[in-house]
């Protein structure tokens, strides 16, 4: 349990999402307060440490999201999930591109007029990102769903010669359709996870920007489901590949 802790901790990636879980934390805790006294105060600046902290971690992200979106334009694909995949990780990839020359404002070494706008965009980038990546899981499921139900309806070919009746067992035609099945109730469960933590974060930087009308408490709600589903894939994944 214990090194399974600390290799957590010297993951970059679930180190950025435990931060991420403070930040929400802080938020909710800001929304859900009645009054604006000296408490407060000190949350809101504990949460503003945070995200600066988080940033630090995300500075380059940039580079991966759009290496991903090339990688995706490159490969055969249907039209549509290929157009879905370039415009999630394009629009991801802008976000963290046009956030990047923020930073120094979010320290407090410097005090650009340019930089709030700078961060509007970006979050804008980011909403866009995120509304791709929901249509992307519908668009998979959709695509598994259909794939699945054909594989139901194609009608079973009489076997031409008595060789190909007895090539094929029963039961290995029975596990074949069962770890078919299995699959994909796996890829499905996979979707359906990114589905959630998509949609809860889309509130972040939809009430950002003042397209979604969330109170600061449900945002921060919103933000801690998805950092925990994270988490939890995360340490699902280091507990797994535990020696």
């Amino acid at each position: 349990m214990l090194s399974s802790v600390a290799r957590y901790a010297d993951d970059s990636v679930g180190l950025e999402k435990a931060l991420r879980l403070l930040q929400a934390l802080c938020t909710t805790i800001i929304g859900l307060s009645v009054s604006s006294g000296a408490a407060t105060t000190q949350w809101a600046q504990t949460r503003s440490e945070l995200a600066l902290g988080r940033r630090y971690f995300r500075l380059l992200k940039w580079h991966s999201c759009w290496s991903v979106a090339y990688q995706k334009f490159n490969e055969q694909q249907a039209p549509a999930g290929r157009l879905l995949e370039v415009g999630k990780w394009s629009f991801l990839g802008l976000y963290f591109f046009l956030e990047m020359p923020t930073i120094t404002n979010a320290m407090g070494v410097t005090s650009y007029s340019w930089g709030r706008m700078l961060e509007d965009e970006a979050l804008t980038c980011w909403f866009y990102g995120i509304a791709f990546s929901i249509a992307l899981s519908l668009y998979q499921l959709f695509e598994l769903s259909f794939g699945a139900t054909a594989q139901k309806t194609v009608p079973k070919e009489k076997p031409a010669t008595e060789e190909e009746k007895t090539a094929v067992s029963q039961s290995e035609k029975h596990s074949a359709v069962k770890k078919a099945e299995e699959d994909r109730k796996m890829a499905s469960s996979k979707i359906y996870t990114q589905l959630t933590i998509d949609c809860c974060d889309l509130l972040i930087p939809g009430a950002a920007i003042g397209w979604v009308p969330a109170p600061e408490a449900i945002v921060g709600v919103a933000q801690s489901i998805s950092s925990a589903i994270a988490i939890r894939q995360i340490w699902d994944g280091i507990r797994s590949t535990a020696v």
